[in-house]
């Protein structure tokens, strides 16, 4: 199956290069410089030199393009070079997270090593409960545990006791009820 930005069939090899040319601009591609470029002497193209008056896109050009259906063709070469893109750098993060996971594990066994090399009464108290929080914490990860706990506190006034005033002040600033003791500033 022929993919939009493919020569299509009876599309002559002429209208395909300048079609290629035009695909090949990126986003911001134009009709008018597709046609320059495509009408351009070669010794001219090769330097990027222009012309001197800036050219509209010749009549044929135009033809090809609305034959051809240029635009739609160059937007879905536009989504398969993105649709590439995204998936290299899938790819690459997978390769990253799989290095990074095997350079942990040999940094685990040298610490392992190294432990098994301590003995207790080299350590210092400190020491000693810094390796056990640390281990602790490791141990909690491993797990899928939280290492830590956040409480938050939330008050709820008593709508009752608050004005009109003060219950209109809150609708407007988008803020939720104020705590016990008084309108938030």
């Amino acid at each position: 199956m022929l993919a939009a930005w493919d020569q299509l069939p009876g599309e002559s090899s002429k209208a395909y290069a300048a079609f290629c040319i035009y695909r090949d601009q990126g986003p911001r591609r134009s009709l008018d410089e597709a046609s320059r470029v495509y009408h351009s002497k070669p010794a001219q193209a090769a330097n990027n030199a222009p012309s001197g008056r800036k050219r509209e896109a010749s009549g044929q050009v135009r033809r090809w393009a609305e034959r051809w259906h240029w635009s739609a063709r160059a937007r879905a070469w536009d989504q398969e070079l993105d649709r590439v893109k995204r998936s290299k750098q899938v790819e690459a993060a997978e390769e990253m997270a799989e290095r990074h996971a095997k350079e942990a594990l040999m940094l685990q066994n040298k610490a392992v090593e190294r432990l098994r090399q301590l003995r207790p009464e080299e350590l210092k108290p400190r020491d000693t409960l810094s390796f056990l929080i640390e281990a602790a914490k490791l141990e909690r990860l491993a797990r899928g545990e939280p290492t830590e706990r956040v409480a938050e506190e939330h008050y709820f006034a008593d709508v009752k006791e608050l004005t009109d005033d003060e219950l209109a002040g809150i609708v407007a600033s988008g803020r939720g009820l104020p705590p016990p003791g008084g309108m938030p500033e």
